[in-house]
């Protein structure tokens, strides 16, 4: 394989098996996490298992082909056109499932050492050796207990671990929080969010919960029944009409923490020149820190003029986009680029937000493409 870090994946795959056909040709950057998102059984975990060499795709009348680029300019080939796999063990992939399929007769620590002890040691990074791993994943007290003796959650957490300790290029995640709980999933989540960013492995991480991609995803593939309907940076496919109609008008606007009001348990953040207030979260933020704050199209509200006499007390100024059709007859769709106060931002940096009025309100306000109006955001829908 290589030493160099992976920077991107072309794939070329087309499988057909019983009534169901999984077909994509498209090109993937390898930098944070990647989501693959779309509906149960739309091929999601297909396309998975065909990127770790676990599904085979020898049909060669297709031309199937996965060419991976790395940071030095290489290109390695894990299927080419006549069919030949690179195994699964030679394409430096970790896999994370649902389930945690840990080695139920070794303890924590020696789950971790079979992984770590099957590495090279030109590719073994110190950050991921058993023991540092363990201790930077809050999971070091567990180190002589059997699976057995562990909760879902903190199984879950140790085959994290595991999959990390064998120094992957890449790692595959498939649905990995589905038998989790609220509490254990919302920890899930900014532990792998905290792992990318300290480690840049790259990932791919398959769900149909709307709620994890919103959370976790740099870039966002949508797919359904095996194509793949749109690709792109998170908020950039969100705002599409595609990723509207599919992922129920869902928001994200990327913020700065700028203060907190402890006494009220609120947080403040800076987005395009706007301080907004909502609810602490309970991860802790420091000031300076980038943060993402998501909600959906119908908790907008437009208003014409800044209203100082409202519950909602989260606006910021915006200039209608366009609009286009919305999933109720009654309603309409208003794309709206955030205005920067005062910093002569252009449009290609602006942020975009989605709000699903009523077309009796777009009447009764006389709102037209260009108008400036001001975007209202109840607080309670927003979180980080």
């Amino acid at each position: 394989m290589t030493n160099a870090r992976l920077q991107s994946m072309s794939l070329q795959v087309h499988l057909k098996r019983g009534g169901f056909t999984c077909s994509v040709n498209t090109t993937v950057p390898l930098q944070g996490i990647t989501s693959l998102f779309g509906p149960s059984g739309c091929g999601k975990t297909t396309l998975l298992r065909i990127i770790a060499g676990l599904t085979a795709t020898a049909q060669p009348k297709f031309a199937n082909n996965i060419v991976v680029t790395d940071t030095a300019g290489q290109l390695h080939t894990w299927l080419d056109e006549q069919g030949i796999d690179t195994p699964s063990w030679q394409r430096q992939v970790g896999l994370v499932f649902q389930k945690p399929a840990l080695f139920p007769h070794l303890t924590v620590l020696q789950n971790l050492n079979y992984a770590w002890s099957r590495v090279p040691k030109v590719q073994q990074i110190e950050q991921l050796e058993p023991t540092n791993l363990l201790n930077s994943m809050g999971i070091l007290e567990f180190q002589h207990r059997l699976p057995s003796e562990l909760s879902g959650g903190q199984q879950q957490r140790v085959a994290l671990a595991r999959a990390l300790a064998s120094c992957p290029q890449l790692l595959l995640l498939d649905e990995p929080l589905a038998n989790l709980d609220g509490h254990a999933k919302g920890y899930f989540i900014q532990l792998l969010k905290r792992l990318q960013q300290a480690t840049l492995i790259p990932m791919i991480y398959v769900s149909h919960q709307l709620d994890e991609v919103v959370q976790l995803s740099d870039q966002l593939i949508l797919m359904d029944s095996g194509q793949l309907v749109t690709q792109g940076l998170i908020a950039n496919v969100l705002q599409s009409n595609e990723g509207y109609a599919r992922c129920q008008g869902e928001n994200i606007l990327f913020a700065e923490v700028v203060d907190h009001e402890n006494t009220a348990g609120l947080l403040a953040v800076s987005v395009a020149g706007t301080t907004l207030w909502f609810p602490e979260p309970v991860q802790a933020l420091a000031r300076g820190a980038t943060c993402r704050i998501h909600f959906q199209a119908k908790d907008v509200s437009l208003a014409t003029k800044l209203n100082n006499h409202s519950s909602i007390s989260n606006s910021i100024g915006a200039v209608i986009e366009e609009f286009s059709d919305s999933a109720h007859k009654a309603e309409l769709r208003v794309k709206l680029r955030l205005s920067h106060k005062g910093s002569g931002q252009s449009t290609s940096t602006s942020q975009y937000v989605s709000a699903t009025i009523t077309k009796t309100s777009k009447q009764r306000l006389g709102l037209t493409v260009g108008a400036a109006v001001y975007m209202q955001i109840k607080a309670v829908a927003l979180s980080v």
